[in-house]
C-alpha cells in the first residue's frame, strides 16, 4: 500500500513538471539570415538580410567586419519582420575577411552567422 501511494505521488510529480516546464520556455523563433562578402576597388562590400516568420517579430542585428582579430567596422539596425543592411568598408589586398552577424528576435540572442573570403 506504502509502495502504491509513493508511486502516485511520483507520478504526480513527473506531470505537473511536464506541464509547467513548456509554459515557461522561450520560443524559438525561425529567421533567414542572408549574408554576402565581396569585394571592389579595395572596398569590401558587406550585405545582410534578415527576415523572421512573423510580422510581429522584432529583429535587431550588427554586421561586423574583421581581418583577423581586429574588428575593421560595425554598423546596427533594428526593425519588425525584415531588417537589411549594405555597406562599404575600405580594404586592402592578400588578406582574409571575415562577416559577422549577430542578431536577436524579440529580445532572445540567436546564434551567430558568418562567413570569410580572401581579398586577392
Amino acid at each position: 500500500m506504502r509502495y502504491k501511494s509513493t508511486l502516485a505521488i511520483g507520478l504526480t510529480l513527473v506531470f505537473v513538471l511536464l506541464l509547467v516546464i513548456p509554459a515557461n520556455a522561450e520560443q524559438t523563433r525561425y529567421c533567414d539570415v542572408y549574408r554576402k562578402l565581396s569585394f571592389s576597388n579595395n572596398a569590401a562590400i558587406c550585405k545582410c538580410e534578415i527576415s523572421a516568420d512573423s510580422s510581429s517579430d522584432w529583429i535587431s542585428a550588427t554586421m561586423e567586419l574583421w581581418r583577423g582579430t581586429t574588428m575593421l567596422n560595425s554598423w546596427s539596425t533594428s526593425g519588425a519582420e525584415s531588417i537589411s543592411m549594405d555597406e562599404t568598408e575600405s580594404v586592402t589586398r592578400y588578406q582574409t575577411y571575415r562577416l559577422v552577424i549577430n542578431y536577436s528576435v524579440n529580445g532572445i540572442t540567436q546564434s551567430p552567422v558568418e562567413t570569410s573570403k580572401y581579398y586577392g
